[in-house]
């Protein structure tokens, strides 16, 4: 059996009670390899508390943890902010020292590196070219010359793909894998929707025929967040429904942070202030409790500005049958159909036309209910089993 390392992006742990994209991605291949153990596994990740409870379930999958303690802080301080200026080396980061010293005192037959490319070339200097692959997440470009220490490049759409060999003259068409993203498609089945569906309406005392749209993700500027409020902003007051946004400012994902919202932030919390009762803000929900709102959502949107590769949020919608309204970014028309989504083009008319989209929606139910139908059609394609078989194919 193969011995696979995989490297996480850096502060969320897998297991992935804290939520994150590509968390939940590795999230999904080890569980998967848990039923058909095709490979054994050596997480690199942080360490968290309540996360290391879980990885007592796993038999395919060893952790390797690593801690970012206080006097691990201050030596990093030491070596990249003194030690770097006064011999003039730049120093990594001990985050990565402590990767390094992993890979270096162990034997991997593969080593993937999930979605952060600042790791490529520590990893580099310590496991050998043909060995690495580099798991990408958010189109990094920053460092397109580092991708030419990696065999290959796994991606989650084929505009990614497209993206990656315009803006390089190293990369070749067989170096770059395209595989769909999975979710866990019994997470989604697992549940009871209309009885969920009448506790959170009774929770925060919402009417059984008022439609509720949810937001879920990150709230920043590539996301679109701030178009979505602003369309909703627009819709007629006579028109009644509930916008519910899941999510955090930065990268808190559920801890506490006292940092300044910047200006962008400032008025995302402005619009979600003015919608009042219109909306409600719930910040960042765990992945356990996530279910338990998806049940009661009748109208999901995705509204990314930038160009989102693959994004999870889509599937989930359609794994729980709710309709959609997506903007055109990224992989997202790949994904697309009308049958149970709208999509809204970037530009300088897509607030205008996401607020007709969503008032189309929330006053048709049957248009709802028909496109409802047609989303968990899509169900067994979106699960993990797929997408592992898929990834450990190009593996």
């Amino acid at each position: 059996m193969k011995r696979v390392a995989f490297i996480a992006p850096t502060n969320l742990p897998v297991p992935a009670i804290k939520s994150g994209g590509i968390e939940q991605l590795i999230q999904n291949l080890i569980d998967e390899n848990e039923k058909t153990p095709l490979i054994h596994i050596y997480l690199i990740s942080a360490y968290d508390r309540d996360s290391k409870k879980l990885e007592k379930h796993y038999k395919f999958t060893d952790f390797l943890n690593v801690k970012y303690s206080f006097h691990r802080k201050v030596f990093n301080f030491l070596n990249r902010k003194l030690f770097s200026k006064l011999f003039g080396y730049k120093y990594f980061h001990h985050f990565l020292i402590q990767i390094m010293n992993i890979l270096r005192n162990n034997k991997f037959d593969k080593v993937i590196i999930f979605g952060n490319d600042t790791h490529i070339v520590p990893v580099s200097k310590v496991v050998e070219k043909k060995k690495i692959i580099y798991y990408d997440a958010s189109i990094l470009l920053q460092r397109i010359n580092d991708f030419s220490l990696v065999s290959k490049i796994f991606v989650g759409s084929n505009m990614v793909k497209t993206i990656f060999l315009n803006n390089s003259e190293i990369l070749q068409d067989d170096d770059i894998k395209v595989i769909q993203s999975g979710i866990d498609i019994e997470y989604f089945n697992n549940i009871n929707k209309e009885f969920q569906n009448r506790k959170i309406r009774e929770k925060y005392q919402l009417d059984a025929d008022i439609p509720i749209i949810c937001y879920l993700g990150r709230l920043s500027e590539d996301k679109g967040i701030l178009p979505l409020l602003q369309a909703a902003r627009q819709i007629d007051n006579t028109v009644s429904f509930k916008l519910i946004v899941i999510g955090s400012f930065g990268l808190a994902f559920g801890s506490k942070s006292n940092r300044v919202l910047n200006n962008y932030e400032q008025e995302v919390h402005s619009l979600l202030m003015e919608l009042g009762e219109r909306c409600l803000y719930l910040g960042f929900v765990a992945k356990d409790d996530l279910i338990e709102y998806l049940a009661a959502v009748d109208i999901g949107v995705v509204p990314s500005i930038a160009e989102d590769p693959s994004p999870l949020a889509y599937f989930q919608y359609q794994a729980m049958g709710i309709p959609t309204i997506v903007s055109d970014s990224g992989g997202i028309p790949e994904f697309f159909s009308s049958d149970y989504s709208i999509m809204v083009k970037r530009g300088p008319a897509m607030v205008n036309k996401m607020a007709q989209a969503l008032s189309l929606l929330i006053e048709n139910k049957s248009l709802r209910d028909s496109m409802a139908s047609c989303a968990v059609k899509n169900r067994e394609y979106l699960g993990t089993n797929r997408y592992f078989h898929d990834f450990i194919k190009f593996v």
